[in-house]
């Protein structure tokens, strides 16, 4: 269900292994992404809101649904012995909102294994989001700077993970922004 991108699937079946005993530290950590993504992808539905009250309650929806059990999850992953506490704690830093940290901690991982291509798919997604952002501010110019930036990203991590159809869809979400 996860590569297929079917997240709200995924994540029940996910659920339900964990409440059968199936506490690792990937475990934890695929349960956090997949929060994770359904946060972002609630957050992106949100940011078109025009009604800045249903902005609110639709982004406060979200982290309640989403951004805290992400969180939970991390929390899990870390005390499990998570590798890559790097990546870890980026995702942390991206889903309380701190960019610049999340983009820092991206990096660090990318020069600690060059094979670990999710680190430039987190890169990409977090300009790729943060250039969503802007566009939705009609701030045109800086949104197609970070779409280009995460393209440039989902092309590295397409290098490393060919076979990941979600380097594919980043380069098409961030190409949707440039045009």
């Amino acid at each position: 269900h996860l590569a297929n991108r079917d997240l709200a699937r995924a994540r029940d079946e996910l659920e339900r292994s964990w409440s059968t005993g199936w506490h690792t530290a990937d475990g934890a950590l695929t349960l956090s992404q997949v929060h994770a993504e359904l946060f972002r992808e609630a957050i992106e539905r949100a940011t078109r809101q025009r009604d800045a009250t249903t902005r609110e309650a639709l982004r406060r929806e979200a982290e309640a649904r989403f951004r805290e059990p992400a969180l939970r999850y991390l929390g899990e992953a870390r005390t499990l012995g998570a590798p890559l506490a790097p990546f870890v704690a980026g995702l942390v830093a991206s889903l309380e909102g701190d960019h610049e940290r999340a983009l820092a901690r991206a990096r660090e991982v990318q020069g600690l294994d060059p094979a670990f291509y999710e680190a430039h798919l987190f890169e990409g997604d977090l300009h790729r989001l943060r250039a969503h952002e802007l566009f939705w501010k009609s701030e045109y110019d800086a949104a197609r700077e970070l779409a280009r930036a995460a393209l440039a990203s989902f092309v590295r991590a397409t290098e490393v993970g060919r076979s990941d159809p979600r380097s594919y869809l980043g380069s098409c979400r961030a190409w949707s922004l440039i045009v």
